[in-house]
């Protein structure tokens, strides 16, 4: 049985591949305020575009709201105290449920340091021809023809 080889990344089909995806906007499965927004974005860019599949983008929509709700929070916490008293306050708790989960979520969407070591230094190779042809796209963006674009 022979070994099938993969194609590299740089070959042409794949570059054509790469800069297709890189023009294809990945958008949230709900709707998202300006801060939940950007946090998404950076979520897509941190993962090769062609990977994420729908159920991936639900998930990372919601790690989005929940890492800005986390944020929110952390900055309450940090202005009222972590602690009530003797005991802990309720928003610390609220706090610490909350990056309970978004540890859950990046590691389920493959996103946590363990992952990322896992794929090495191939995958951070990937993200960079993904990004190469995404900036490629920005610069030439105005010259390309878009059927879908409204006049």
């Amino acid at each position: 049985m022979s070994k099938q080889e993969r194609t590299r990344k740089s070959a042409p089909q794949n570059k054509v591949k790469s800069f297709i995806s890189a023009s294809e906007d990945i958008l949230p499965t709900s709707e998202l305020d300006f801060d939940e927004l950007a946090r998404f974005d950076a979520i897509i860019a941190s993962r090769e575009r062609e990977t994420w599949t729908p159920a991936d983008r639900g998930m990372a929509t919601k790690l989005a709201e929940i890492e800005v709700e986390w944020h929110r929070e952390r900055q309450l916490v940090k202005i009222e105290g972590s602690t009530d008293g003797d005991k802990v306050s309720p928003r610390f708790k609220v706090c610490e449920g909350l990056f309970t989960q978004i540890n859950r979520l990046r590691r389920d969407l493959g996103l946590s340091a363990s992952q990322r070591a896992i794929s090495g230094h191939k995958q951070a190779k990937r993200n960079q021809q993904d990004h190469a042809a995404a900036e490629k796209i920005a610069s030439i963006g105005s010259l390309i023809a878009r059927p879908n674009a409204k006049a």
